[in-house]
């Protein structure tokens, strides 16, 4: 961060008291001046802090992100839960994942096993385990004094995206749960109800273990783990997102997401891209107005106004 990047790295102790948004607050990043609050600890935590703000930093300088997260349905769990993903490629490698949960299924004591197998911190085990459920669902952190959630890491439906109803940083287990009686080291799936701050509600299968001072959850839309409650499942809705078929890449796809506010168009699932970046991409910039042309009618780096 300070060798490559030029950033400045600061302690503030105070930071692991602050909570804004209803979540523990560990760093803070203040990228116009290059600098990185963070709350300094003998933990893996720390590591996360600053691999998680280090995502910030990338994502503050890649083309078409900001464009892309504004029209999304939940922009700020959105960018989080990017810079989640770097911090996670950053600090675990998907090998030692794959080496604790083989060909299993994603499972609660998944989390305290990488835990225990690498230098992962529990967050960073947590959205590593996350990228490997089927579809929509989430491995979540709560905290057994205060049954508040401390880390919740989302993997969105590869289709549907993401639901109307999910677990996040300061929301509560609901009262009456199954999961607030688990004893230290008790393991137990079932179908189970999510509340938001809202008041809105969504079931899910859940699969929980518990050690003395946390409560780890995999949360999931489909049945993973072949529970027998006898409860009806209301199941899940999705933030609903418009489908459009596009011709990128070579071939004709279907695509839902919300597409480019400027030329309307979905990006492609493949690159990445929307129209305007295609449009760019072909195009040459003056050397001189630096408007972007057709490539042809640069002249010597000059377009034909400034020629």
């Amino acid at each position: 961060m300070t060798d490559e990047f030029g950033l400045t790295l600061v302690p503030a102790a105070h930071l692991g008291e602050v909570r804004i948004g209803g979540g523990a607050c560990s760093g803070v990043s203040f990228l116009e001046d290059k600098v990185v609050l963070y709350a300094p600890t003998a933990s893996r935590r720390q590591n996360f802090t600053l691999a998680h703000e280090t995502g910030h930093w990338l994502l503050s300088r890649t083309k078409g992100f900001l464009d892309w997260v504004a029209d999304h349905e939940t922009p700020a769990e959105a960018i989080e839960t990017v810079c989640d993903l770097i911090a996670q490629r950053l600090l675990l490698p998907d090998e030692s994942i794959v080496a604790v949960i083989g060909s299993d299924v994603v499972r609660a004591r998944h989390v305290m096993e990488i835990y225990g197998s690498t230098m992962g911190s529990r967050q960073v085990c947590a959205i590593g385990l996350a990228q490997k459920l089927p579809g929509f669902g989430a491995v979540v952190i709560i905290n057994r004094d205060t049954w508040e959630v401390e880390h919740a890491s989302i993997h969105p439906d590869p289709e549907k995206g993401w639901p109307t109803v999910y677990p996040w940083s300061g929301q509560s287990l609901p009262e009456g749960s199954a999961f607030r009686q688990l004893a230290t080291g008790e393991n137990f799936s079932r179908l189970s109800m999510w509340r938001s701050p809202w008041n809105s509600q969504a079931d899910f299968y859940v699969d929980g273990v518990a050690d003395s001072q946390r409560l780890y959850l995999v949360f999931s839309e489909t049945d993973l783990w072949d529970t027998t409650t006898g409860f009806v499942n209301r199941g899940v809705d999705f933030v609903s997102r418009p489908t459009q078929t596009i011709f990128c890449c070579g071939k004709s796809r279907t695509v839902t997401g919300f597409p480019c506010p400027k030329c309307h168009r979905s990006f492609c699932p493949k690159c990445g891209d929307c129209a305007c970046d295609k449009r760019a991409a072909n195009e040459g910039e003056c050397a001189s107005c630096h408007n972007r042309v057709l490539p042809h009618l640069l002249q010597d780096g000059l377009c034909e106004m400034c020629a």
